[in-house]
């Protein structure tokens, strides 16, 4: 059986378990908006609460890819794909930064606290209505960015794995 490079466990854990963080805060994101006009605040407040969580995980996980290195791709990967896969990856750490603070300022200016699991964070902006429809536009551009890479990211693994390229293996 060939060796595969692996992340390290705990990359690999982390990873995984902010892929799922991000799947139940991508779909209560869009049930909560979808279904605004019923007003339900419990979603808001998990759904913040999971964002506070994950930026949290984020430095986490931005401290252990600075002191373990990433397992290279396999040596034929052409080069495209490896400045795709590499893009990607930079793009929605991008977004895992911006998201958060989008979404922390957008209730605050929209005049509502960040709480996190019902611990009440400081407030950042005053209300401002007209801030909040900006900041709440970014925040919604973002998530849709965010979605898409995600998908891009998903798509290259499997392609990767149907020519027969173990990437997969990597972080599982």
């Amino acid at each position: 059986m060939q060796h595969i490079d692996k992340y390290s466990t705990s990359v690999r854990f982390l990873h995984w378990l902010m892929a799922i963080l991000f799947a139940v805060i991508i779909v209560i994101g869009f049930v909560m908006v979808e279904f605004k006009e019923s007003k339900p605040w419990g979603l808001y407040e998990l759904h913040k609460s999971l964002g506070v969580l994950v930026f949290g995980l984020l430095f986490l996980r931005l401290l252990m890819r600075a002191v373990s290195k990433a397992p290279p791709l396999p040596a034929d990967t052409a080069l495209i794909a490896k400045l795709v896969a590499h893009g990607t990856v930079a793009f929605m750490y991008i977004c895992m930064i911006m998201m958060p603070i989008s979404g922390y300022l957008l209730s605050n200016s929209a005049g509502f606290p960040v709480k996190f699991f019902g611990i009440e964070l400081p407030v950042l902006l005053a209300k401002n209505p007209e801030l909040a429809e900006k900041i709440g536009e970014l925040h919604e551009m973002g998530g849709w960015i965010f979605v898409g890479l995600i998908t891009l990211h998903i798509l290259g693994v499997i392609a990767h794995h149907l020519r027969g390229f173990e990437v997969l293996r990597r972080i599982t």
